[in-house]
């Protein structure tokens, strides 16, 4: 049975943390001991926290600490991976989340924000840890200001990502995107996605 979910999108402000929240929010009428990790974030916490760590944490009083709920900062990641040491990533993401999993029944996994440079390590970055925590996605894409081809060419190119590294994919969400489009969208998808939500 899964544990855990990995929230993934290719692009800022696609929405992922207000999924996080509604997913976080139904997990606990199910079972009080829900988690919540993101392993990268984009500032050391004494220059200026996560909003979304803080939100998720305080709006929910779940009993984790700030230092809990991420493993590294994006900077720290990059001089990782600048000095050849990106093993080192994965290895302590999978650590720090061993003691969360060891506390709770479900774990909501949300990945890094693509702000500021370093684009392309992320997007493999958040592959590579969904893939290593054993964590299914869902699929983040943005719809503002992309015409419906946009939309369905990135949620496939995302999907095949994923896929292609062995990472199970549950859904893939469509944000900021017109409803009358979303009919549009789940045809051109096809066959090729389970469940298409906008």
């Amino acid at each position: 049975m899964t544990k855990t979910v990995f929230i993934a999108a290719a692009e800022p402000y696609s929405g992922k943390s207000l999924v996080s929240l509604g997913l976080i929010n139904m997990l606990l009428r199910k079972t009080p001991k829900v988690g919540y990790f993101k392993p990268i974030i984009n500032f050391e916490p004494a220059e200026k926290k996560d909003a979304h760590i803080e939100t998720i944490i305080g709006h929910f009083g779940l009993p984790i600490t700030y230092d809990g709920a991420y493993a590294y900062t994006r900077a720290d990641a990059m001089h990782l991976v600048e000095t050849d040491t990106q093993g080192e990533i994965i290895d302590t993401i999978i650590h720090k989340f061993k003691a969360l999993e060891e506390h709770y029944d479900f774990i909501v996994v949300e990945g890094s924000d693509f702000l500021g440079a370093g684009t392309a390590f992320e997007f493999d970055a958040n592959i590579s840890i969904a893939k290593n925590l054993g964590a299914p996605a869902i699929l983040m894409i943005s719809g503002e200001a992309k015409t419906t081809n946009q939309i369905v060419n990135a949620a496939l190119t995302m999907l095949r990502s994923f896929e292609g590294r062995e990472v199970p994919v549950l859904a893939i969400i469509v944000n900021k995107m017109p409803p009358s489009e979303a009919d549009t969208v789940r045809e051109l998808l096809g066959g090729n996605c389970r469940r298409v939500s906008s």
